[in-house]
């Protein structure tokens, strides 16, 4: 094997790994912020809705998934259009392409670093599915 060409891949491996490290930093940093204000804004709708929230209604927490999902859906959409446009002072070195990174895309991290600040987006979730159970008894091994 020649030597250059083992050098090359070394040196375009470690601008991967500082591209990717970068990535995730700017989508952990996107992701926190953006749970942020999705929690803002639910917290205000449940605010308007208190007698709704408290009747557990589930409409309103079927709704409320729905706004959650919609506004987590919206700013992943953002965040991907923003840190594309970010560049990497590294890009083209050794010919070294930013954009075919596959972790471009961010979808674990941003799924984490928004969800994991959510805990109310699951227990919505697992009420709306507890309310479900209960209207449904029958499960998939009765029917088998």
């Amino acid at each position: 094997m020649d030597k250059n060409f083992l050098i090359h891949e070394i040196f375009i491996r470690c601008i991967k790994i500082l591209d990717i490290t970068l990535l995730g930093t700017y989508y952990l940093i996107f992701g926190i912020i953006s749970a942020l204000i999705i929690n803002k804004i639910l917290d205000a709708i449940e605010e308007k809705n208190k007698k709704l929230n408290q009747s557990n209604n589930k409409l309103f927490y079927a709704l409320k998934i729905f706004v959650r999902t919609s506004l987590i859906m919206i700013s992943a959409y953002s965040m991907r259009n923003i840190i594309r446009r970010v560049p990497f002072l590294l890009d083209g070195l050794f010919g070294y392409q930013h954009l075919r990174l596959k972790e471009m895309n961010g979808g674990v991290i941003i799924a984490f670093s928004i969800i994991a600040l959510q805990p109310q987006f699951r227990e919505d979730i697992n009420i709306i599915a507890k309310s479900f159970k209960k209207s449904h008894p029958t499960s998939i091994t009765h029917i088998i």
